[in-house]
């Protein structure tokens, strides 16, 4: 009996150790060995995402440090920067680059460093030159700024210290493990058995790393906002622990092997009975209350899982189910090739029903306990951004500031002047936009003070190769109103992009996109947008916002997204004839957001209102700085002369916004004087001031202005 307890106890310590050691060894070889480092690093630039996340930061500090009008070709730049990423001269700079921070990161007495942009200049440039001569022109060939600034090294203190120690590990703890493994085969009564638990035991710790890894990568993954960064993270991670993966895989098949080798020794209709228990102990309700606890926190702790990672956990399945079919499958084989002789093993020595000490027994279970709340807890975590938006409740206090001013709670919605922004949702921040009225999107005007948002929504089809294309049919247009809409110069635009505008049945994912005219030349998901405003929402409980969507989308669809998105909590329902309430009854009713629509509000929930039935606007189509000056500037467009909201659009039109022109059309006193002017020819102070490249000029300050507040 001593000398079976001593060989289960030597067993699992090698099991610990042989757990702990392949981490250990693994990460000593693939990321603490400097040439295997860069290696892998370099590696990821095989994948789509990562060179697009690469390509985008550069393309970012080369449109900073350029000339501003870049922006307006970053789809092109992009383009440009990822076909040179794969291209063996800048493979040669990132690895550079890679072994440099390993050197910073993992060798002592080293300098700090910085992995700057020094070379990306030229990769940028060399690849327009190609495409675009014209444009290369306006990028930098050395642009100053860093990807990583490590300059500061007594962060990565504990860091040296974590890989010292690692590398001292993964040699020591491997060696261990065959040490008690040979131990355990020493003291064991019964070597075949020992062999069939101990191969039993790899397959377990090969399983334990396998789960670790699916965990890991969803927690990292899920941290993650932007999704092409996500992507590209993926990529990285799989560049790094795919192989760890992989040979956990094989070790675990290996063990499984080694055990139905030595178990095939045994009789069938002993095996047999082994799997009875194993399902007896299942299906059957434990008569202890620690058993009883453990099997329900078993239950929850896989239910859960598949709930949460169906797709995970189908896998885990498969994987589960393949070692069993290959355990059995083996031993079977080999029942048939040597069939095993009766009484070659005494039935006690094949009890697998060990009388342990009931101090081990709890033991056992209190550890079980434990380990599947860690399971449990670990995967509610990695599954938190699946989860539904949660119903932020306002806090319990008097309203005393409204959109940053204690004066405006006071003053009716229409009597409040709110800085807005001309299709909000073009930005040259998103990936795709060709022709970005903006530098940020959603998220960040909300942040820089933004609070009326004007947005188009179309239909869209992403085909294989992750292009939106406008779904003309279902919007019921056609090539030719798209022309009349953008011009010739813009459709040709998207043609160039994705292929001709309108050709052909359309293949790939149905989608509701936020697209000024045609999805082609810049895409966004709607749900992005409306999440963005959810979560300004329940962050600034004190701020009110306005949407006005022209809407080439039903207003039942747009309904549904708006809930799905958790939005429609938030939505005011006002009746054109009622008074507006002041601004911080909206707020104190939490209802802070309102939302209109160009065209399709009929069919809508309450909420979601006529937008020219309640708001009269000034022109939209102003050619030059002098047009926004003149008197008739201000004359009604759409919307009736009693609408009671006014919105006042100032911008430049021209297919490719400039920020340089915004900046002159966003002057301060330019906008105070203009809105006035309108104010007094229209009996009525604009409601929204709308503007392009809402971070040029002076918007916010002749908002302050026009409400009579200070500045924030």
């Amino acid at each position: 009996m001593l000398r079976r307890v001593s060989a289960r106890g030597l067993l699992v310590a090698a099991s610990v150790a042989l757990l702990l050691g392949a981490v250990t060894l693994y990460v000593r070889g693939a990321i603490l060995d400097p040439h295997e480092f860069a290696d892998r690093a370099t590696a990821t630039l095989e994948d789509r995402q990562v060179r697009q996340v690469v390509s985008n930061r550069i393309v970012d500090q080369s449109i900073e440090q350029g000339s501003a009008e870049l922006i307006q070709a970053r789809p092109l730049l992009e383009a440009a920067v990822a076909g040179a990423l794969d291209t063996g001269a800048f493979q040669a700079i990132f690895r550079r680059a890679s072994e440099n921070v390993h050197t910073l990161l993992f060798e002592r007495d080293r300098g700090s460093i910085v992995l700057d942009l020094a070379d990306a200049g030229i990769v940028v440039v060399t690849a327009l030159k190609a495409i675009a001569p014209k444009l290369a022109k306006e990028v930098p060939r050395d642009v100053e700024g860093a990807l990583i600034d490590l300059s500061d090294r007594q962060f990565a203190t504990e860091l040296l210290d974590v890989a010292g120690r690692i590398r001292f590990l993964g040699i020591a703890l491997p060696l261990l493990a065959l040490i008690l493994f040979a131990a355990s085969m020493v003291v064991a009564t019964d070597r075949r058995r020992n062999v069939v638990e101990g191969g039993i035991a790899v397959a377990i710790v090969a399983a334990l790393v396998v789960v670790g890894l699916i965990v890991a990568r969803a927690i990292v993954l899920g941290n993650i906002e932007d999704p092409d960064s996500r992507d590209a993270a993926a990529a990285a991670w799989d560049a790094f622990f795919g192989d760890l993966r992989t040979l956990a895989l094989g070790a675990g098949a290996l063990g499984i092997v080694f055990a139905a080798t030595a178990a095939s020794v045994i009789a069938r209709d002993e095996v047999e009975d082994w799997v009875v228990r194993f399902r007896r102990i299942v299906t059957t309700q434990p008569q202890t209350r620690l058993w009883r606890l453990a099997r329900a926190l078993g239950i929850a702790a896989i239910s859960l899982f598949a709930i949460l990672r169906p797709e995970a956990a189908v896998e885990v399945a498969v994987v589960i189910a393949g070692g069993y079919g290959l355990f059995f499958g083996v031993g079977e084989l080999l029942q048939v090739v040597a069939p095993p002789r009766r009484g070659g093993l005494g039935s006690r020595d094949i009890d697998v029903d060990i009388d342990m000490p009931d101090i081990s027994r709890r033991a056992f279970v209190i550890a079980g306990v434990v380990a599947i709340g860690v399971v449990v807890t670990a995967v509610a975590i990695a599954s938190e951004d699946e989860a539904p938006p949660q119903v932020v409740a306002r806090p319990d206090r008097q309203v005393t500031v409204c959109n940053g001013h204690g004066e405006l709670c006071e003053r009716p919605l229409n009597q409040v002047v709110f800085a807005g922004t001309h299709n909000s949702m073009s930005a040259a921040d998103e990936r795709g936009w060709y022709l970005a009225g903006h530098r940020g999107g959603i998220a960040a005007q909300l942040d820089y003070g933004v609070r009326a948002l004007l947005i188009d929504t179309h239909y869209g089809i992403r085909d294989g190769e992750g292009n939106v294309r406008t779904d003309l049919e279902r919007e019921g247009t056609n090539r030719a109103k798209i022309v009349e809409a953008v011009g010739e110069d813009g459709v040709a635009a998207a043609e160039r992009l994705v292929g001709r505008v309108g050709f052909g049945a359309l293949e790939g994912d149905v989608g509701i996109y936020m697209c000024h005219v045609l999805c082609e030349l810049g895409a966004t998901p709607l749900a992005d947008g409306l999440t963005a405003i959810r979560t300004f929402l329940d962050e600034h409980p004190d701020e009110f916002v306005i949407l006005f969507i022209q809407d080439a989308v039903s207003a039942p669809d747009t309904a549904a997204m708006f809930d799905r998105a958790g939005l429609t909590r938030y939505a005011y329902s006002h009746a054109r004839t009622e008074p507006w309430p002041s601004l911080g009854e909206l707020i104190g009713a939490d209802r802070r957001l309102l939302v209109l629509a160009e065209e399709n509000a009929r069919d809508g929930p309450a909420w979601y209102h006529e937008g020219f039935d309640l708001t009269q606007e000034t022109p939209y189509r102003f050619n030059s700085l002098a047009a926004l000056g003149r008197p008739e500037s201000c004359r009604r467009n759409r919307g009736s002369a009693y609408s009671p909201l006014f919105l006042m659009n100032h911008w430049i039109e021209r297919p490719n916004p400039s920020p340089s022109l915004a900046a002159k059309a966003n002057d301060r006193d330019l906008l105070v004087r203009r809105a006035r002017r309108c104010a007094r020819a229209r009996s009525l102070l604009p409601t929204i001031v709308a503007v392009d490249f809402y971070d040029e000029g002076g918007l916010l300050g002749a908002v302050d202005e026009l409400n009579r507040v200070s500045a924030r």
